[in-house]
């Protein structure tokens, strides 16, 4: 969502909200399981989860942040780290989301910048459920891709960068696996 327009150019804060559902038997979340908060930001935010804080970025201020709240100014982040997203782990605060019959959960982002004068302010986040256990094994061919793309294309067939799956995928950085 592009602000620019509206935005009052003598505050330092933008406060956003995002509705959604989560069907709690289709999370996990078992004991080995993660909830992430996935976020690229500049120059920093707090998180809410239907209502309750459950992540922020180191620069913000101990304490409740208000409407003109600023990021602590340190050494600006590079255009790559801002667009490389940071996560943080709300496992703990995974009892929180309810299942759509009790109505949309909400994501409030409390986005900060480091000055009122500033001409920039970006948030993007993303909730992942990180389920890290797999069930008995399928007897079917299992595909796969370490660049995030679909292992098929859209007619079916397999996408040229698919693997077959045939023994655990050693992961010695962070890579987003699609099967």
């Amino acid at each position: 969502m592009d602000l620019q327009d509206a935005w009052d150019l003598n505050e330092s804060s933008v406060y956003t909200r995002i509705e959604f559902e989560a069907d709690s038997s289709q999370l996990g979340l078992g004991s080995s399981d993660r909830l992430l908060l996935r976020m690229q930001y500049d120059d920093g935010f707090v998180a809410y989860l239907n209502g309750v804080e459950v992540a922020r970025s180191g620069n913000v201020p101990a304490g409740q942040p208000t409407f003109n709240t600023r990021a602590n100014v340190g050494p600006p982040r590079s255009v790559s780290a801002v667009l490389s997203f940071v996560d943080f782990d709300i496992t703990s605060h995974s009892h929180l989301l309810h299942d759509p019959a009790e109505g949309p959960n909400l994501l409030a982002i409390h986005g900060l910048n480091a000055s009122a004068r500033s001409n920039d302010l970006f948030l993007l986040p993303e909730l992942v459920s990180e389920i890290r256990t797999l069930s008995d094994p399928i007897d079917a061919d299992v595909f796969y891709s370490l660049d995030g793309s679909d292992p098929r294309l859209d007619n079916g067939e397999l996408h040229p960068s698919a693997r077959s799956y045939a023994a655990p995928i050693p992961i010695l950085e962070p890579v987003t696996v699609m099967a």
